[in-house]
C-alpha cells in the first residue's frame, strides 16, 4: 500500500552509540526535537550497528513512515550499499539528506593511524575511495562540516552545503551581565581539557599581561578530572609562572554553576591550538554555547558560521604564539564597546541554533 507522504514529517537515521557518542546523540535528538517545535512530526531511528546488513535494515524502517524528509547520518562507504533504498525513497517523493559528520578525505587520514590490522585499514580506505562522489549522487543534499577534497565532491558540489554545528537555544539562556570595565578582566574556559584547547597559551598570556597592566586578568577553568594529564600540566604551569592567585581550577561543574559563572565573567576562551592535531577549520560546540549565552570569546579556528568580522569573536593565530593573546587581552576593553550581550545572542539565534540549521538544510527541497 502506497503511503501518503506528509510535508511536515521528518525521520532521522543514525547508527551511533548514545553511550560512546553522547555529543552525537544530543545533536541528532536536538535537531528532531527542534523540528517538532517548528510544527513537524519527527522520529529518530538509531541503533549502534556494526554490520552492513544491520544498517540496511535500519534505513529501510523509513519506508514505514510518512516522512517527506529523510536525514541520514552518513554511513561512510556503506552509503554505496544503500543506494537502491535511497533511490526508492526518492521515487516515492521523499527528500533524502546526507548529514556527513566528517569529510571522507579527513576520515581517510584518520584511518591511517587507527589501531587495526593492516588488511582492515587497507580495505576500509579502498572502499572509501570507491565511494568517491558516486556515493553522494543519490542524495538530494549533502551537509558537510569541514572542507572536503574535490575528488569526493566531483559532480555533487552544487548540492553540498558547508555549515557549522547547531545548538539548542532553549537550553542556554542569555547571561545576566552588564559589562562595566573595572580593575580586573575575568576570563572563563569550559572544556574537557585537551591539549588542543591550548589553555597553556592563555595562562602564559595572562602572566605577561598582568606584569604589564594595572588591570589584572583572572582565568576560571571549568572541566577536567583530577587525573587529567593536561590539567595537571596546566596547574604546574600556573605554579611555575607564579600566578596561582589569578587562575582557578574548578573541575567538572553542572550547568547552573557554569551559567552563573558566565554572568560573572567578561570573556570566554574557545579552543586555541587545534593546529596541534592538524585542524584549522572546526565548528566547536563551546563557541556556540558562549555565543548563545551572550559572552564574547577568543578563538583560533576558522569556522563556517563566522566571517571573522564579528566583533564579539576575537580571533588569534592557530599556533603557539603568546603575544597575540596578550594583545587581544589589551584591546578587549575597547572592542567590548562595539556590541552588547543581546546582539551576540541574536547572532547565535539567527545563525547557530538548531532551528536556523534545519531551515538551511531543508531550504528549496520542496
Amino acid at each position: 500500500m502506497k503511503i501518503a507522504l506528509n510535508n511536515k514529517s521528518i525521520a532521522y537515521v543514525s547508527g551511533h552509540s548514545p553511550e560512546l557518542d553522547p555529543g552525537v546523540d544530543q545533536k541528532v535528538h536536538g535537531l528532531v526535537d527542534t523540528a517538532k517545535k517548528m510544527g513537524y512530526q519527527g522520529v529518530v531511528f538509531n541503533k549502534y550497528l556494526r554490520t552492513v546488513r544491520a544498517r540496511i535494515r535500519l534505513f529501510k524502517q523509513v519506508f514505514d513512515t510518512d516522512a517527506r524528509y529523510i536525514f541520514l547520518r552518513s554511513f561512510g562507504w556503506i552509503n554505496l550499499v544503500i543506494i537502491p533504498y535511497v533511490i526508492k525513497a526518492r521515487w516515492q517523493g521523499r527528500k533524502v539528506i546526507c548529514d556527513q559528520p566528517n569529510s571522507l578525505s579527513c576520515y581517510i587520514k584518520q584511518l591511517k593511524s587507527y589501531k587495526a590490522s593492516s588488511f582492515k585499514r587497507f580495505m576500509t580506505i579502498a572502499l572509501t575511495y570507491l565511494h568517491s562522489s558516486f556515493g553522494y549522487m543519490q542524495f538530494n543534499r549533502i551537509i558537510q562540516y569541514d572542507i572536503e577534497s574535490p575528488f569526493f565532491l566531483f559532480g555533487v558540489r552544487h548540492k553540498t552545503i558547508l555549515m557549522g554545528n547547531g545548538i539548542d537555544a532553549d537550553k542556554i539562556m542569555l547571561r545576566q551581565k552588564n559589562y562595566t570595565g573595572n580593575s580586573s578582566l575575568k576570563i572563563v574556559g569550559v572544556a574537557t581539557i585537551k591539549d588542543y584547547h591550548g589553555y597553556d597559551r592563555i595562562i602564559n598570556a595572562i602572566a605577561i599581561f598582568n606584569q604589564r597592566s594595572s588591570i589584572k586578568a583572572m582565568f576560571y577553568v571549568v572541566g577536567g578530572t583530577d587525573n587529567n594529564p593536561i590539567l595537571l600540566k596546566l596547574k604546574q604551569l600556573t605554579k611555575q609562572l607564579g600566578i596561582e592567585n589569578y587562575v582557578t581550577f574548578y573541575g567538572p561543574r553542572d550547568a547552573d554553576f557554569i551559567n552563573k559563572l558566565y554572568g560573572e565573567c567578561d570573556l570566554a576562551v574557545d579552543s586555541l591550538c587545534y593546529a596541534r592535531i592538524g585542524i584549522s577549520l572546526c565548528s566547536t560546540l563551546k563557541a556556540r554555547e558562549y555565543a548563545m549565552a551572550g559572552i564574547p570569546f577568543i578563538s583560533s579556528l576558522k569556522d563556517p558560521d563566522f566571517t571573522h568580522d564579528e566583533p564579539f569573536r576575537i580571533t588569534v593565530p592557530n599556533d603557539e604564539s603568546i603575544e597575540t593573546l596578550v594583545e587581544a587581552l589589551r584591546e578587549f576593553p575597547n572592542r567590548r564597546r562595539l556590541f552588547t550581550d543581546e546582539q551576540i545572542r541574536r547572532f547565535a539565534l539567527d545563525n547557530l541554533s538548531y532551528e536556523s540549521k534545519l531551515k538551511t538544510m531543508m531550504h528549496g527541497l520542496l
